[in-house]
Parts: C-alpha cells; structure tokens; sequence
C-alpha cells in the first residue's frame, strides 16, 4: 500500500487529474495480490478528490500491453505511468513511446 501511496502522492501533486487507473498485469488469477483491490479501495476513500479504479490484464507486461490498454481505455502513452521497471525486464523505456516511470 506505501508504494500506491506514493504514486498518487505523486500524480496528485504533479498531474491535473481527477481520475487514476491502476493497471495490473498477471499471467495466472492466482498471481494477483490478494490485497491489492481492497487497498486500492480504501485509498480511494482517504483521497477523496481522486478517483482510483482498477483494472487487470492478462498478459505479459510490455510495450504490446500498454498500447493495448491505453487504446482500449482511451489514455494515451504520455498520460500513463509505471513503477520502475525490474533489472531484468527485457524492454527499454523507449519501446514504451512516451510511458513515465515513478521511482520508488
């Protein structure tokens, strides 16, 4: 939950946004956090202002999968944004054409 925290801190502060989507990408139902959906859930009660939804994909997370979904949910590329990505992920972030990155 700290990190969703900080990413709404930080989308707050810097983005003219009512509105978040947190996007989960998951191979297998059972990879999916089981707290995931009820902290998104209280989060969007103790920030009030914002609204939080969220939505999961089956897939593998990449380039093909942000295109797909931002299309699909009608955000474009530059509005998006992503944790940082893991030493072995095997994208660039220019393959991602316009995805920000938050670090944590």
């Amino acid at each position: 939950i700290y990190h969703l925290v900080e990413y709404i801190l930080y989308i707050r502060r810097n983005e003219p946004t009512g509105r978040i989507i947190f996007l989960h990408a998951y191979q297998d139902v059972q990879d999916i956090p089981s707290e995931l959906g009820p902290n998104v859930k209280i989060l969007d009660e103790a920030f009030p202002a914002i609204t939080l939804d969220l939505t999961f994909v089956q897939g593998t997370f990449g380039p093909e999968l942000v295109a797909a979904a931002g299309k699909k949910m009608n955000v474009p590329r530059s509005r998006m944004f992503a944790s940082c990505f893991g030493a072995n992920h095997p994208h660039s972030l220019a393959e991602y054409r316009g995805l920000r990155l938050i670090h944590h």
